[in-house]
């Protein structure tokens, strides 16, 4: 399993980390995680444009 940090603004401090499984995709690792504010609307196939990564710095 993966372990992964998400954080809801780039303001927070603590995030929530949650689990999958290699070669699922992020968006439904936090689906399944039940993280607010991840629509999901096109179901994976990167039509809606409601998911944004940004990744933090080390």
């Amino acid at each position: 399993m993966i372990r992964i940090t998400l954080f809801n603004h780039a303001q927070d401090t603590q995030g929530t980390t949650i689990e999958a499984k290699p070669g699922h995709s992020l968006m439904k690792a936090a689906v399944s995680a039940d993280i607010e504010g991840v629509a999901a609307d096109c179901g994976g196939t990167l039509t809606c444009a409601t998911c944004h990564v940004m990744v933090r710095e080390p």
